[in-house]
């Protein structure tokens, strides 16, 4: 089914809420934890909690355009969206998120 983009906006931002457990408006250390280790569930990969650790990080530091060792939720959108529908890993909207996205190997 196709999501329109305002209800896709929507469930972006209920997720983003709920990984967002101290409610400050970003995600950091066990919060990109969280998301990547359900991201991952979500494809069916298992990973191990070194190898997940080093994904998250790697997510964040790929991600967080502004180098403040969090994600916002503009710098996570564009893991998330593709042509306004939410994907667990969508490409990104820009060429230059492409060349962040090609980063994201353990």
């Amino acid at each position: 089914a196709v999501v329109s983009t305002q209800s896709t906006g929507g469930q972006f931002n209920e997720i983003f809420a709920h990984y967002d457990t101290d409610g400050d408006g970003y995600l950091a250390g066990e919060e990109v934890m969280e998301l990547v280790t359900d991201m991952m569930r979500k494809v069916d990969l298992e990973l191990s909690v070194c190898e997940l650790e080093k994904l998250s990080k790697r997510v964040t530091k790929v991600m967080d355009l502004n180098a403040d060792g969090r994600l916002s939720k503009t710098e996570l959108a564009d893991l998330f969206f593709t042509d306004g529908q939410i994907s667990p890993f969508s490409e990104p909207r820009s060429s230059s998120s492409v060349a962040r996205q090609g980063n994201l190997q353990l």
